[in-house]
């Protein structure tokens, strides 16, 4: 699961998600940032549309096709549109439109729902390393033993 914490000023909105530990910092503006500088998640803008935020995404790099707002494998030239809404006090709509003429022969979209959680974000780096914790402690533990046997030499560093 990739868990999400959004945050709203009034001159921006901030998505940070749980997996890869990217953060969004979307402004409220009607104008995308000169291409100079579109980061590696493109270049967002916001807006309000009636009760729905309506974020608008262009400029994504052609180095990586994978998108973290969800997942989604699209190309640079792709706009994509989200719109997340509120549906009650423990669930948030999302939706997104990808548009991109010279690849699709029509915007393509989808939605699914987000719902809220007590449970904290961690890491993602955290949560991998603990699986392999227990073998580098069982090969330790494995080391410690063979060096206390009478005429077993430990193994140098």
């Amino acid at each position: 699961m990739n868990r999400l914490q959004i945050l709203q000023t009034r001159e921006y909105v901030v998505i940070h998600t749980e997996y890869g530990d990217d953060v969004r910092i979307v402004p409220f503006t009607n104008m995308h940032a000169p291409t100079v500088f579109q980061g590696q998640l493109g270049d967002s803008i916001a807006r309000w549309d009636g009760n729905a935020l309506v974020i608008e995404t262009i400029g994504l790099p052609d180095g990586s096709r994978r998108r973290s707002f969800p997942t989604l494998l699209v190309p640079g030239e792709s706009k994509v549109i989200e719109r997340l809404t509120r549906i009650s006090n423990s669930e948030l709509l999302y939706q997104f439109t990808v548009i991109d003429p010279k690849t699709f022969a029509a915007p393509w979209l989808g939605e699914f729902s987000w719902y809220r959680t007590r449970q904290p974000i961690y890491e993602s780096a955290c949560h991998e390393g603990n699986y392999s914790l227990p073998g580098i402690l069982a090969g330790a533990r494995r080391e410690e033993a063979d060096a206390a046997q009478p005429g077993k030499k430990a193994p140098s560093p």
